[in-house]
């Protein structure tokens, strides 16, 4: 089903350049890029590219083309500060990161965060409301939300299917570039599915590879992974490789082009990659094996699934080709050969097949996994760890389920049976032991008769949180504070994490932005008088745990 819907939607969706206008840039810098179309990031495909704004917030953007903004957000995640321009020829433009608008949009968000009283706001202005013309300035660049420096995110969407295009091969900007992208690695797995569930194994890792017709021994089945980058004049960035390709006797066995992909479908990726890789901090591999519970496979070209098979003893041989958005390639070939290499060792567990729920329960526990939530069968471990230990904040038995590096498409519900005493139970939640300290899950907490949560696998257990977060201001009372009216107050909580925090001053709210630990408060002096004032924060974390500190000032 979800490949017929990918199908439905691309077969639907269809965007053109507009033939009566030409995108600008949207930034006055030197044209070159931190991150383009397609990136592996994960979790996610990047869906845009990323502008250079030369490692300094504060460059102005402009409308690449001529339209009215339809939305415009406020987070501390994601896209921070971002603007959306829905043109003629239904494309919608996408600025991120931003560090600010223009004064006319401000006054719009202010308002709505002091309306709502939060610092994340969405607001949709009405078409006729907010028309901007090619070429004006809307916004400055910054480094806001899920961002790792300061850069201008750029993408571009179909207004109708919301699709991402890839507008830089499409030739909305002419770029130079003449430079083929890098093989960083090459690897060789073992395939073995002799049980119904596929058994894999790393054989052979070839770090920067270079060199064509090595000989290299494979088992019967086997497979590719592949990690490569992109370059480009005028950046050192590792960009993205457009179109993957593997041959086997020159025929093709695997094809993926990374173009137009719903965000919808962006957390397949973590069946497009060899996921174990990623998962310990290494590269996000593209593998040849196409998994059946990837719903890309509907983009991808393959044979047998994109597995090497080898029949017989002879010398055959493999092909790789990477292939950028402005058609550079980089092929790399190599001489194969069988070679068994005996029977895949036996693993433990009970087999789960890719497209059935999976439960699992116990007096203790249940883990209860949803149809099509693995992306292919395999041998399911439970495992009972240890028993409580109140004094390292373990109020249930460790339970371990499945292997955290295979990756689950949508989490698993989990319930412990515990006995909790009844002063504690809003002060319960589920933490995931990583091996060295427990690490809470937001979202859970006491439900009638056990500690829910919903979860990946891991190994996990009941905790306890009772102590509340802490406020530090860095002004002692009665102090005065800069003229500009900006200050920062920490907050921190020891393990459940924040999830509210009010402001107020002298009994309003004020607008305040969570960031990093801190809180970054900006008075306005519309709201706030002048001469002393009081402010109090009150913090309160995911357990219910709840801390007010007042101080006065001056200002």
């Amino acid at each position: 089903m979800r490949r017929i819907g990918l199908l439905v939607i691309l077969l639907l969706f269809s965007c053109q350049l507009s033939a009566g206008e030409e995108p600008i840039k949207p930034i006055r810098f030197p044209m070159s890029f931190s991150g383009t179309y397609g990136e592996l990031r994960h979790d996610h495909f990047h869906s845009g590219v990323d502008w250079i704004t030369g490692g300094k917030v504060g460059e102005s953007v402009y409308a690449i083309k001529s339209g009215y903004i339809s939305k415009i957000t406020v987070s501390t995640r994601g896209y921070g500060r971002a603007i959306f321009i829905t043109h003629p020829d239904n494309t919608i433009s996408v600025y991120g990161h931003l560090l600010c608008f223009t004064k006319n949009i401000e006054e719009l968000v202010k308002e709505k965060q002091y309306k709502e009283k939060s610092f994340s706001v969405t607001i949709i202005p009405q078409k006729e409301e907010l028309s901007v013309s090619k070429g004006e300035m809307i916004a400055k660049s910054g480094n806001s939300g899920s961002s790792g420096g300061p850069h201008l995110h750029l993408e571009v969407r179909d207004e109708k299917s919301g699709i991402p295009i890839n507008y830089i091969s499409r030739g909305y900007y002419s770029v130079k570039d003449n430079l083929s992208p890098v093989f960083h690695e090459i690897n060789f797995y073992s395939f073995s599915n002799s049980a119904v569930i596929p058994v894999t194994g790393l054989i052979k890792r070839l770090s920067w590879p270079t060199q064509n017709n090595i000989l290299i021994y494979l088992p019967q089945k086997s497979y590719v992974g592949i990690d490569a980058f992109d370059r480009q004049e005028g950046t050192r960035a590792k960009l993205a490789v457009e179109e993957y390709k593997v041959y086997l006797d020159n025929e093709l066995i695997f094809g993926f082009k990374i173009n137009d992909i719903p965000n919808s479908y962006g957390r397949y990726i973590k069946s497009l990659i060899e996921y174990e890789e990623s998962y310990i901090g290494g590269a996000d591999v593209i593998k040849t094996y196409v998994e059946p519970g990837n719903a890309l496979s509907s983009l991808i070209q393959s044979k047998n699934n994109g597995i090497i098979v080898l029949n017989d003893y002879n010398e055959h041989k493999v092909g790789i080709e990477v292939i950028d958005e402005h058609g550079n390639k980089s092929v790399l070939n190599y001489r194969v050969k069988r070679k068994d290499i005996g029977n895949a060792e036996h693993i433990a567990g009970t087999p789960v097949l890719w497209y059935l729920p999976g439960i699992f329960i116990n007096k203790e526990v249940s883990f209860a996994m949803p149809a099509a939530s693995l992306y292919r069968s395999i041998f399911f471990i439970e495992e009972k760890v240890s028993g409580p230990d109140k004094a390292k904040n373990i109020y249930s038995p460790m339970w371990k389920f499945g292997d955290i590096k295979v990756p689950l498409h949508e989490n698993a519900y989990l319930k412990f049976f515990t006995e909790i005493p009844e002063r504690l139970k809003k002060k319960t939640l589920i933490a995931r032991y990583n091996g060295e300290k427990l690490i809470p899950v937001h979202g859970s907490g006491w439900d009638s008769n056990g500690v829910v949560a919903k979860v990946g696998f891991g190994t996990y257990c009941v905790a306890v949180d009772t102590i509340a977060p802490t406020i530090k201001f860095y002004f002692k009372s009665g102090a005065r504070i800069d003229r500009d009216g900006v200050f920062k107050i920490e907050i921190k909580d020891d393990f459940s994490g924040v999830q509210y925090t009010d402001v107020e001053v002298d009994g309003k709210w004020v607008l305040f932005e969570p960031k990093n630990g801190m809180i970054v408060v900006r008075l306005d002096r519309e709201r706030v008088k002048k001469g002393k004032n009081k402010i109090k924060v009150t913090v309160r974390d995911y357990c219910g745990n709840e801390s007010v500190s007042t101080i006065n000032f001056i200002w």
